[in-house]
């Protein structure tokens, strides 16, 4: 199982519940800090991360934008094709990995609930609400649609972990700038979450 993320996933705190409750040998390809969208090599589109991962991958996830969300990254149409655009890295991410791993099960993991407390430093109305207006949620949704289109599976982590603006703290590191990397409760709420999607499939 290959789980390519952001630093929500290169820290660990989710998997060690999935690798506990259904058995699986798990490779980590997260990396902090990195977006769906742009051309640098960290990012999930340009492909040299998706180009590095094992070939024989039987199970493959994709947990992403929350930093396209810190970093008011467009979202573009949704046919787009432009990885410099949200809509356009999913649908590249989704070709790429579809191609690499035709008969392998690929699933995505929606954008986690986080928060900013540094969201006046930045320019944002509210510690939810970037620059362009929009909020975690609306990455989770252009994700949502994408998988959709492309009859991919899709796991609501907004909608099913229950994380908001009264209890995110019980959930994430109360850091000096967010509410956003999950501490060791949230970690084992996100791997439940996982497992049990993940046994449906």
């Amino acid at each position: 199982y290959g789980c390519l993320g952001d630093s929500i996933t290169e820290q660990a705190k989710w998997q060690p519940t999935v690798i506990k409750n259904i058995g699986v040998t798990l490779v980590n390809y997260g990396v902090g800090g990195t977006t769906f969208a742009g051309t640098g090599s960290t990012t999930f589109a340009e492909g040299t991360r998706i180009t590095a991962m094992a070939s024989d991958l039987s199970l493959i996830s994709v947990m992403g934008g929350t930093n396209d969300w810190g970093a008011s990254i467009a979202l573009g149409s949704e046919t787009s094709t432009n990885i410099n655009e949200f809509y356009g890295a999913v649908n590249s991410v989704i070709t790429q990995l579809v191609t690499k791993y035709p008969s392998k099960r690929v699933f995505f993991m929606g954008t986690i609930y986080g928060e900013r407390k540094d969201y006046v430093t930045l320019g944002w109305t509210n510690n939810t609400t970037n620059l362009l207006g929009l909020t975690p949620k609306d990455y989770a949704n252009a994700i949502k649609k994408r998988c959709e289109y492309y009859n991919i599976p899709y796991l609501d982590m907004i909608g099913n972990l229950g994380w908001n603006s009264i209890n995110i703290s019980s959930f994430t590191l109360n850091e000096a700038t967010m509410y956003i990397h999950p501490n060791t409760v949230g970690g084992e709420a996100i791997g439940r979450l996982v497992s049990n999607f993940i046994e449906k499939l």
